[in-house]
């Protein structure tokens, strides 16, 4: 393999390692064809935050240790490059199989499993992985090395949506797949104004009457290429692109014009649940539309709920409990969603006073399941139930979960084998029928 001296611009100026530029023309140089040629696209991920938070001149000198030991551990079986702030890229000119790649990356990950001391700051830094080779998927004739390091680009992308830390090795599926949440990511800020959006409306019951009491709004996008966009790839792709304020004011105007439409006909107690992504929680922004456009109709507050998903981006009480005392103060109520899927704990839910809690399917079906299943749901419901809030069944599916949580004294059950999620009329339609 023949040296390549590089030019000025064919190196990154903070690390010395190769620039895209350079990487490139070294390859080309370097190698008459990408037979073997493999790629490991490594990107840092949250490093903007490690930027805002340390300033630019400790995070230069992170990038700078991250560069050397990374030259350490890959030594001369491959060629490296930085191509941005937080994307590195190993090029390995002889891949005799993907283990090796596999394991290098292994290697590489571990290495970084501790924090790194700079500037007598104890950082931490979690990595993403991306990983193409000419043996493993198709490229172009004409520009096998571009198309190799946007493979690895487009593998590694796929491990952060996927939030793993698992080497992610690109095929077509995965382009196909972040081809289609980019098309839904720009089609979802025209959606609203093209109508593609709407509501489905699923009836809550009191378990010991079976009397409709309330109902959960569901959201659905029809479009026009992909058909239903299911609900959580909906939400998923509103919080990454940030439109997720923008959608829920959408959906919480439509759920109280629906109840501004019906109050007069529905049960009295009567409550309307929408879903609330979590990172709302700390908007000044929404709380105020929220105030603003319960307070048009003062009644309507005690007629709406908010459900809410305990995750990870609780990461502030205070806020989180401003918020909700604000509305708490215009009769709304708040359920914490889910409950049973892995981050709820009792103590959060004292401190951020909740005024429902709904048991995920996952803790209903065990009700199905064996007797050690039963034991386990009506273990949960006791330990519930003196926190004083109302305690309902999710995802009901037939006789004999049903008739678990009936026993168990679970005020209210929602599910498919109760009442499927029906149109804002249809739903209407059904009220107005219990009621007369």
């Amino acid at each position: 393999m023949s040296r390549v001296i590089p030019t000025d611009n064919s190196l990154d100026n903070l690390t010395q390692l190769f620039s895209r530029r350079g990487l490139i023309d070294h390859l080309r140089t370097s190698i008459k064809r990408p037979d073997n040629l493999g790629i490991i696209y490594i990107n840092v991920v949250g490093f903007r935050h490690i930027n805002h938070i340390y300033g630019h001149d400790l995070a230069d000198d992170l990038l700078k240790l991250f560069a050397r030991i990374l030259k350490g551990l890959v030594r001369q079986k491959g060629v490296l490059a930085r191509l941005a702030a937080d994307e590195f890229i190993i090029a390995i000119t002889q891949v005799a199989d993907l283990h090796y790649m596999s394991t290098l990356v292994e290697r590489i990950d571990n290495a970084f499993r501790q924090p790194l001391l700079c500037q007598g700051e104890s950082i931490a830094l979690q990595l993403r992985f991306g990983m193409s080779a000419n043996g493993a998927a198709p490229f172009c004739d004409d520009c096998p090395i571009e198309s190799l390091l946007s493979q690895a680009s487009l593998a590694a992308q796929y491990a952060r949506s996927q939030d793993s830390s698992e080497a992610v090795l690109f095929n077509l599926e995965i382009e196909r797949q972040l081809s289609r949440h980019s098309r839904l990511r720009h089609d979802l800020q025209m959606a609203i104004s093209k109508q593609q959006l709407y509501l489905l409306y699923q009836p809550i019951i009191k378990t010991q009457t079976g009397d409709i009491c309330g109902a959960e709004a569901l959201l659905r996008w029809q479009h026009p290429t992909y058909g239903l966009v299911p609900a959580e790839e909906t939400i998923a792709i509103a919080e990454s692109s940030g439109l997720i304020e923008h959608l829920s004011k959408w959906v919480l105007a439509n759920c109280l014009s629906w109840l501004r439409d019906n109050e007069s006909d529905l049960p009295f107690g009567f409550r309307l649940g929408i879903n609330l992504s979590a990172k709302l929680l700390e908007s000044a922004n929404y709380l105020a539309f929220c105030i603003e456009q319960i307070s048009a109709v003062p009644t309507l507050g005690y007629a709406l709920e908010f459900e809410i998903t305990e995750s990870k981006n609780f990461d502030n009480d205070t806020r989180v409990n401003d918020f909700m005392n604000a509305l708490h103060a215009l009769g709304v109520v708040f359920s914490l969603d889910d409950f049973g899927t892995g981050y709820a704990s009792f103590e959060r839910m004292q401190s951020l006073d909740f005024d429902a809690v709904k048991l995920d399917r996952s803790i209903v079906h065990m009700a199905d399941q064996s007797s050690a299943g039963k034991h386990m749901i009506t273990a949960i419901v006791a330990l519930l139930k003196p926190l004083g809030m109302t305690i309902v069944a999710e995802g009901i599916e037939g006789n004999t979960q049903m008739d678990t949580i009936r026993r168990l004294k679970c005020h209210e059950a929602q599910g498919f084998w109760l009442y499927k999620p029906m149109l804002a009329g249809e739903f209407h339609a059904l009220i107005c029928q219990q009621t007369s």
